[in-house]
C-alpha cells in the first residue's frame, strides 16, 4: 500500500498536471496529447535500414555458386539529396532513413 501511495503521489497521470507554455519554454516536458501529422512526413520513399541497392538486371544470373561482385559506386545518406545515379554494373550504400531513388533497384 505505502509502494502504491507513494507511485500514485510521483506518477500523477499527464491530465491532471496540463499547462500551456511556450515552445521556447517546452524543453524537457512531456505532451499532454499526441500530435498527430496532417500529411506522410516525408513526401518520400525512404531506406528502412542500411543496405546496398543495386539494378535487379545488374544480378540476372547470380547464384551462391556464381556470385556477382560490384564495385561501390557511392553512398546515399540521411538528409542528403541524392545526386548519385546507379551506374551499369555498380552498387550504392544506402543508409537508413536514405531517400531511395525512383528507378527500379533492389535494396
Amino acid at each position: 500500500d505505502e509502494v502504491y501511495a507513494l507511485i500514485q503521489d510521483e506518477f500523477l497521470a499527464v491530465e491532471n498536471r496540463t499547462e500551456y507554455v511556450p515552445l521556447t519554454d517546452a524543453i524537457g516536458r512531456v505532451l499532454a496529447e499526441d500530435i498527430r501529422a496532417e500529411e506522410y512526413v516525408p513526401d518520400f520513399d525512404r531506406s528502412m535500414v542500411d543496405g546496398f541497392a543495386v539494378r535487379a538486371r545488374d544480378t540476372f544470373g547470380c547464384s551462391d555458386a556464381v556470385p556477382v561482385i560490384l564495385p561501390l559506386g557511392g553512398e546515399v545518406r540521411m538528409g542528403v539529396r541524392q545526386t548519385l545515379l546507379f551506374r551499369r554494373e555498380h552498387v550504392l550504400r544506402f543508409r537508413r532513413e536514405a531517400r531511395c531513388p525512383e528507378e527500379p533497384i533492389v535494396l
